[in-house]
């Protein structure tokens, strides 16, 4: 491949061993020989085929993936390298979804959610998960109570360390506790990373930042950080393709694009997937799990959050309430 050599400097500057850069190098040219090949589709398109081909089903799946995002991300292919990351979002999150299962309603009910259950594999088109997700929401609301099928769902079921909150948490208790301030100061550093990033020409997570998203993020302050509204804090989830929400007029294409999860987001688009019926918004519970986790830690207990509005229900936005505890 080309500069190779630098390549592989990236890679050992991301203390990549001898065996990982190798084998990361060989997948990156079996990429690229492949994308050569397949001039007519997008470069999205070919990723997603060489994926179905090449990386779904393997027991490296993962270590795939990995090996396509550097590659990506080191040759600048930004639209690829984030749906790289977002196919990444699948990994574990069924497996914790059944361990939450055993430990809110046990292993008979787990057993009776999970026995069976196809769920597509890691690199797989998102077109094939919509119809998996609405076979377990229904085993899952058959087999547990409405109250214990939300506790299952708003798990950390992305694994994210609770750690990655300690300077946030030291920051709240800096400024004494106060859930304003603390909301103030995070809006404004998130808008300054984003600032960062666009004039470095990098993504901010998997968002593509421009002039037009900077002046959107400070016009919204619930977006991302929150608001306090009385005792809950109201969070907007920032819109998956923000560059280009912002410049859509088709309401239907504006909450395809907004949405972030790779299980469900192409039942947005009923091309993707026929006949399948829509997955119900009970599913964004997962994404309320991911939104309170913040305040979880800063509060040292499990907040409470409920869902106000998502697009897989027709909302303009993914939106969450978290309740301030009293205590």
């Amino acid at each position: 491949m080309e500069r190779e050599h630098e390549f592989l400097e990236y890679l050992t500057k991301l203390k990549a061993s001898e065996a990982v850069q190798q084998s990361t190098l060989a997948i990156g040219e079996e990429y690229l020989e492949f994308a050569r090949r397949d001039p007519a589709n997008t470069a999205v398109q070919t990723l997603q085929t060489f994926c179905q081909r090449f990386v779904a089903g393997r027991e490296d799946a993962y270590a795939r993936l990995v090996a396509l995002a550097r590659l990506c991300k080191f040759t600048g292919r930004q639209a690829e390298l984030i749906h790289i990351l977002t196919s990444a979002n699948t990994v574990g999150v069924m497996e914790s979804m059944e361990r939450a299962t055993r430990t809110v309603a046990g292993d008979a009910a787990a057993d009776a959610v999970f026995a069976g259950l196809d769920m597509p594999s890691v690199g797989s088109p998102q077109s094939a998960y919509p119809p998996a997700v609405n076979e377990f929401l229904r085993r899952l609301e058959s087999n547990l109570s409405a109250p214990d099928v939300q506790r299952v769902l708003v798990g950390n079921h992305h694994d994210v360390n609770p750690a990655h909150f300690a300077d946030d948490k030291r920051k709240f208790q800096e400024l004494g506790g106060s859930i304003e301030a603390f909301l103030a100061y995070r809006h404004a550093k998130t808008i300054d990373d984003m600032k960062l990033c666009m004039a470095e020409n990098r993504l901010w997570f998997e968002q593509t930042i421009t002039p037009e998203v900077i002046t959107y993020m400070e016009a919204h302050p619930e977006v991302q950080t929150g608001v306090r509204e009385g005792n809950r804090i109201v969070v907007s989830k920032i819109p998956y393709k923000v560059d280009e929400y912002l410049r859509e007029s088709d309401p239907a294409r504006k909450r395809y694009l907004a949405c972030h999860c790779p299980f469900v987001r192409a039942s947005l688009l009923p091309e993707a997937i026929g006949e399948a019926d829509p997955v119900p918004d009970t599913w964004c519970y997962c994404t309320g799990g991911f939104t309170k986790l913040i305040f979880d830690v800063l509060y040292e207990q499990d907040t409470q959050v409920e869902l106000l509005e998502s697009v897989l229900s027709g909302g303009d936005c993914c939106k969450f309430a978290i309740t301030i505890p009293s205590t």
